[in-house]
């Protein structure tokens, strides 16, 4: 049996400074304890579309996050083929009320990016505090994803 280890790697605290500063005090620093893994996952909630050349460097690096803050065309583009667009839609449409249209103009514009960019893409409904009591919504997000996933 062979095993292989993921790690997770995110820098929200450089998310408004210059990629060559994040580049510095963040990807030159931890590269040698990334790389120590078999496979990384690299990035959270901070938008990383300017800066997927500075991830390129960490060699082991699979999947990079697109979070609702970042532009998901400048981070296919960036991506092409080479890594998961790990897409993470807003959580905020399923907060208070079940907002569709919203839901599908994110995810649609994602599949779009992903399409034409050759960007493998997955999916990952994160970070909800609430649904105001209706779990239906979480049903509801699963099934419009699921709509997208397999047309």
């Amino acid at each position: 049996m062979t095993w292989v280890i993921w790690a997770f790697g995110m820098a929200q605290i450089f998310a408004t400074v210059s990629p060559a500063m994040h580049e510095e005090f963040e990807i030159d620093l931890l590269k040698p304890v990334y790389e120590r893994f078999g496979l990384f996952y690299y990035g959270c909630c901070e938008p990383l579309e300017k800066k997927i050349d500075i991830i390129r460097k960490i060699k082991n690096v699979r999947k990079i996050s697109v979070s609702p803050w970042a532009n998901i065309d400048e981070s296919a583009d960036n991506m092409g083929k080479d890594y998961v667009l790990s897409l993470k839609p807003n959580p905020a449409f399923i907060a208070a009320a079940f907002n569709e249209q919203e839901i599908r103009k994110q995810i649609e514009a994602a599949v779009k990016a992903c399409k034409r960019s050759g960007s493998p893409m997955e999916m990952i409904l994160k970070d909800v505090s609430t649904v105001s009591y209706k779990l239906e919504f979480l049903d509801q997000w699963n099934r419009i994803a699921m709509e997208y996933a397999t047309a």
